[in-house]
């Protein structure tokens, strides 16, 4: 599978015999698998297929996070990389129908009260375009549709840098989202021109704890997915972001905080419709901050926006079923 992704070229449509697979395999990374090349599929649908990386603790140095007793974070030491999967600056890319999880077995060995953040060894799936990228090299057409993401480590999905003038586009769909406390995080808080438009639709997100996710400087459309048992937040919305909630389905547990949630940047906008919030009760607030999506051709850096994204998914799903 390495050879084929890193060294062949495309168009490649790589599947997994069902035979080898019907019982279930596990693929063992040692290192994380570089996508590229554009046009790629990597589809185990029929198939029980799971990827994984495992690390040790031995992999990565801690050190205390100042003023805040026995929590540390980590690096990673020379020679080990983060993650499973990078996409970078590759077009037409499909990841389907697969289970990723990310292993560090044992104990941290900083003692029974200590919290270790493991951030440091990386996302499942990191997708990134050149900094310097402006109209050539960039990701687009990136599909992440029906697969399993177990215990991410930093972000299960990572969508960071992106093209400052064409459109990067990507949809993520009918995936879940187990045990983990990031699930995807979209754009970052300096470039103000990167152009990402993403669809997040159909998702299950069960006993995470934020980010489901969190967008900055990017346009989004986040239609019908179930939100259960979130922590601290549902979705974030900051840093000149644009984006359509609509039709989410969100049953609170017991420590929810907020659904929807705003960072509060006056030029960032959410958009709210026909969400249905769940089991709120003391612990979980129903306020959220919202303002009308702006008709507009042009704001505040290459965004565009018509009110037929809204209704361009046919709805079918409603907070009473699965």
């Amino acid at each position: 599978m390495r050879y084929a992704i890193e060294k062949l070229k495309g168009p490649l449509n790589i599947t997994f015999d069902k035979k080898v697979f019907k019982q279930g395999a596990t693929l063992q990374l040692k290192d994380t698998l570089r996508i590229t090349q554009s046009n790629i599929s990597l589809r185990g649908e029929g198939a029980f297929v799971r990827i994984v990386r495992t690390y040790k603790w031995s992999d990565a140095t801690p050190y205390p996070v100042k003023n805040k007793k026995d929590t540390y974070q980590c690096h990673l030491k020379k020679g080990v990389t983060s993650g499973i999967i990078y996409i970078y600056n590759a077009r037409n890319i499909i990841l389907s129908g697969i289970t990723f999880e990310q292993v560090i077995p044992g104990d941290h060995g900083l003692g029974k009260n200590a919290y270790y953040d493991a951030e440091c060894f990386g996302d499942q799936i990191s997708i990134f375009s050149r900094k310097d990228t402006k109209t050539t090299g960039f990701f687009n057409q990136i599909w992440i549709h029906n697969n399993t993401f177990i215990r991410c480590r930093d972000e299960c999905l990572s969508v960071v840098r992106g093209p400052l003038k064409e459109r990067a586009g990507l949809s993520v769909s009918y995936n879940t989202f187990l045990h983990t406390n990031k699930v995807m995080l979209i754009g970052n808080s300096i470039d103000k021109n990167m152009n990402i438009l993403l669809s997040f639709y159909r998702n299950t997100l069960d006993g995470f704890g934020q980010r489901g996710p969190r967008i900055q400087n990017a346009v989004v459309h986040i239609y019908n997915n179930v939100y259960k048992a979130w922590r601290i937040y549902g979705i974030g919305v900051s840093k000149t972001a644009r984006v359509m909630i609509e039709e989410n389905c969100f049953i609170a547990g017991k420590m929810e905080k907020q659904g929807i949630f705003s960072f509060g940047e006056s030029d960032s906008y959410a958009w709210s419709r026909k969400n249905t919030l769940k089991n709120i009760g003391k612990t979980a607030s129903t306020s959220y901050t919202t303002k009308t999506f702006p008709k507009m051709k042009k704001h505040g850096g290459p965004w565009y926006y018509t009110e037929q994204m809204a209704h361009s998914v046919q709805s079918g799903f409603n907070c009473q079923g699965n």
